[in-house]
């Protein structure tokens, strides 16, 4: 993220619309400025199992030759992907 989108996203966060609640998402928190993190409460999901991605997969009718490729790639994606959400809302939400 450049120093100039980090400050936009930092004046959204402090001035967000009344009863906004902001959820961002990322999987590399190291790439986001302290600043940033320094307004976020950190909430890590681990990444899903390559077989319940391909089941589930597969349930949508996605063919199991094409389910495997996608669950293997789909897993390095999210591997150690964490959520950070803000830790203050204007209307006391968490």
């Amino acid at each position: 993220m450049t120093t100039a989108a980090a400050n936009s996203l930092l004046k959204f966060f402090e001035e967000p619309y009344p009863g906004m609640l902001i959820i961002l998402t990322t999987t590399n928190k190291n790439g986001l400025l302290p600043t940033v993190l320094s307004r976020a409460q950190v909430i890590q999901f681990p990444a899903p199992r390559r077989g319940d991605i391909e089941d589930q997969l597969v349930a949508a009718n996605v063919a199991p030759s094409l389910a495997n490729v996608v669950a293997r790639l789909t897993r390095r994606w999210t591997a150690g992907w964490s959520w950070p959400k803000m830790r203050t809302s204007p209307s006391g939400c968490t």
